[in-house]
């Protein structure tokens, strides 16, 4: 799943936080868990492990309960999420609908 090929045969410490975060998320999404959370991870590799690293989430989320995503990237969030909260500061500002709440925050940003 990583796309790591010959490389998965190298000691982790040799590896670049790049290959790690990879490695990790392969990982962290082998089980099908009660509750995912992920900060930031999809953000790591080229398009194509994106790519699988989306489908991958999808069928976790279909086939589970709870996936968390802390995110900075709206087309994900739009994607991936049914619902947002938007922090700003540490202080929750809107609850709801995810494309909705992307959609207040591009009025006021």
């Amino acid at each position: 799943f990583t796309g790591l090929g010959p490389a998965l045969e190298r000691p982790l410490r040799t590896y670049s936080s790049g290959m790690k975060a990879r490695v990790h998320f392969a990982i962290a999404t082998s089980v099908k868990p009660e509750i995912l959370l992920i900060d930031e991870g999809l953000a790591v590799g080229d398009k194509r492990f994106r790519e699988r690293a989306n489908a991958r989430i999808a069928s976790l989320i279909a086939d589970a309960g709870t996936f968390v995503l802390v995110s900075h990237n709206q087309r994900e969030m739009s994607e991936l999420c049914t619902r947002a909260i938007w922090i700003e500061q540490g202080r929750m500002i809107d609850d709801g609908d995810a494309d909705a709440i992307l959609e207040r925050y591009h009025a006021v940003a």
